[in-house]
Order: C-alpha cells, then sequence, then structure tokens
C-alpha cells in the first residue's frame, strides 16, 4: 500500500504543470516595512484649494496607516485612508478614497532603498514603486525620498491614450 501511495505521488509530481516564472505577477523586492520608517509623521503641501497633509503612524510590525486629509477654510476633509502592509506575500499600498467603499491594493514591484538609509531612518534617495495594473488610473503609485524632509508621490499611468503622471510635493511638518 505505502509502495502505492508512492508510485500516485510521483506520478501526480512528473504530471504537474510547472510554474511558470512572471506568471503570478512581479515579485515584491526582498523589503521590510521598517524600510517606511522615515515616512512616519507629518507631510504637508499646499494645493489649489489648501494644505494637503498626509499622516503616517507604524500601528504595528507588519503595518503603516496613513490619512490624507485636506484643510479648506476652518474645515478638515478626509479625502483618504491609506495603508501599507505586509501581506505575506509581499508589501501593499492599500488606498481607499473616500468615496470608495474598499481599498485598492497596489504590491510593492520595485524599491530603491539602500540598507544603509533604512538604519539611519533616512528618505534621501530612496524610492518605492507600488502597482496594480487592473486599476484605471492610476496603476502605478510612486513614494520617493526628495533631500532630507522631502517626499514626492507620483501617480502615473495611461489617460485618454497617453503616458501621464502627477507628482505631489510634500515637506516634512516641523
Amino acid at each position: 500500500m505505502k509502495r502505492w501511495i508512492l508510485f500516485v505521488l510521483v506520478v501526480l509530481l512528473l504530471t504537474a504543470p510547472a510554474a511558470v516564472p512572471g506568471s503570478a505577477g512581479p515579485a515584491s523586492p526582498a523589503v521590510s516595512l521598517d524600510a517606511f520608517a522615515w515616512l512616519e509623521g507629518d507631510w504637508v503641501r499646499q494645493s489649489k484649494r489648501g494644505e494637503v497633509t498626509e499622516t503616517w503612524t507604524r500601528v504595528s510590525p507588519r503595518t503603516m496607516e496613513g490619512i490624507a486629509s485636506i484643510v479648506v477654510g476652518e474645515e478638515t476633509h478626509v479625502t483618504e485612508h491609506l495603508r501599507i502592509e505586509d501581506l505575506g506575500d509581499g508589501l501593499y499600498y492599500l488606498a481607499k478614497p473616500r468615496e470608495n467603499p474598499y481599498p485598492t491594493p497596489f504590491k510593492l514591484v520595485r524599491s530603491a532603498a539602500t540598507q544603509a538609509e533604512t538604519q539611519a531612518g533616512t528618505q534621501a534617495g530612496t524610492q518605492f514603486v507600488f502597482e496594480n495594473p487592473s486599476h484605471d488610473f492610476p496603476p502605478r503609485i510612486l513614494y520617493t525620498g526628495d533631500g532630507a524632509d522631502g517626499l514626492v508621490v507620483r501617480i502615473e499611468g495611461e489617460m485618454d491614450g497617453a503616458e501621464r503622471g502627477i507628482d505631489f510635493v510634500f515637506s516634512r511638518r516641523e
């Protein structure tokens, strides 16, 4: 009986389809959530409507939460709930604008963070690229450290038949 089970297992292994590299989407770079430590805190920028803020907090070893808001006059409006989370198969950026009932996941596909930058908690030259090819716009979100206290959030993808990108330039609130 044991030989029969062993024979069946060998046949199944030999006849099972091989995994095709890249068929499950891009592999996530070997980056831990610690690489995002520099993102914690308040980031601000001025828009035509008012002051826009992204506030990031590490809430667990596997999750950072962000809140995007805008101050118009005397009122603060939350525009988006954000998360960067380790979901086991990689890091994901989860964006939930106020008008959507569920967050949209974007998988981390590229990282330019160095170990020294991560350990020092600095962001200069650090870049993280998150993608969701099935999302209409943007299918790509980039977080890039700019100098000692700068952050550029870029959304990009195809719009009206052409590749487009929009930069949102933030400074760390002191």
